[in-house]
């Protein structure tokens, strides 16, 4: 939790709360983008992009385990109020893009040494970044620019280890851009149109290059998957929140788990506990 300061904005305190109590540890600066700030999933490491002077950006980390604190430099150019950055799992590297605006992105990659390096995406628009791995950058992108609902747009992979960007799938066409990965990085859930014009549809492709359907919405511009979407361990089921005024769903219906196979239909969990555009916070 990133403590605020009494005058309403965004502090330099953070507290984290675990079966052993709450910790507390000071930032060096206000984080960049704000509030971007990343645990590993392991739980023992937090890591955010900060800047002192509204300059040099920083990368600091913090070791629960250890409970120190590593603090370097970077080469990352200071962004714009629509600035955004995306987080390797084990919260060891961020990919930054300082401007998601600019119809020819630019993204950036850091370690916590402060080394930063420029991908190169040959001019293309950067709709979003997810990880596959701690080591596979996942960007869906569109070398025609910024296209809503997304038409033409193509998911790729980044290798860490071996630079260059391999091809996921061709030609998607979404209300929305965001996708989620297995755990085990072998399957990917993201939304897209049978045929233009058609109904959304979200489809799993695994490593084979196979896609399944497994869930159709007939009103077309809707988001069946955002932030906060996650994939089980074992990669059988989807399971998140929705926001219902801004998913355009009943008020009644707050979460979904979608099953990862054809012969089964998702199972909707209901509540009425909540008011139209309250957001439910639910475990499956």
């Amino acid at each position: 939790m990133l403590d605020r300061s009494d005058a309403g904005v965004v502090g330099k305190t953070v507290s984290q709360l675990d079966a052993r109590g709450i910790s507390t540890v000071e930032l060096p600066g206000i984080l960049v983008p704000q509030p971007v700030l990343q645990m590993s999933t392991s739980g023992e490491r937090l890591s955010g992009l900060t800047t002192e002077d509204g300059h040099a950006i920083n990368i600091w980390s913090y070791d629960e385990n250890t409970k120190s604190v590593t603090l370097a430099q970077t080469a990352l150019p200071q962004g714009t109020p629509t600035a955004w950055a995306s987080w390797s799992p084990d919260a060891r590297h961020a990919a930054y893009v300082p401007d998601s605006q600019n119809k020819q992105s630019r993204l950036f990659l850091v370690d916590l040494a402060g080394q930063t390096e420029e991908l190169s995406l040959h001019n293309a628009y950067v709709y979003e970044v997810a990880w596959r791995s701690n080591h596979e950058l996942s960007l869906m992108i569109n070398e025609s620019g910024p296209l809503y609902p997304l038409s033409g747009a193509t998911l790729v992979v980044w290798d860490l280890d071996r630079p260059g960007i391999t091809q996921v799938v061709m030609n998607v066409r979404a209300a929305t851009s965001s996708h989620v990965w297995s755990p085990d990085g072998s399957a990917v859930v993201y939304q897209d149109e049978d045929v233009a014009g058609g109904p959304d549809r979200l489809v799993r492709r695994t490593g084979a290059g196979i896609n399944v359907a497994i869930w159709f919405v007939r009103r077309r511009s809707l988001p069946l998957i955002g932030a906060g979407a996650r994939m089980q361990p074992a990669s059988q089921s989807l399971a998140r929140c929705h926001r219902a005024s801004a998913a355009g769903i009943s008020p009644s219906v707050l979460r979904a788990a979608v099953p990862l196979s054809s012969s089964e239909r998702p199972r909707i969990a209901t509540s009425t506990a909540r008011a139209p555009g309250s957001t439910a916070i639910a475990s499956w």
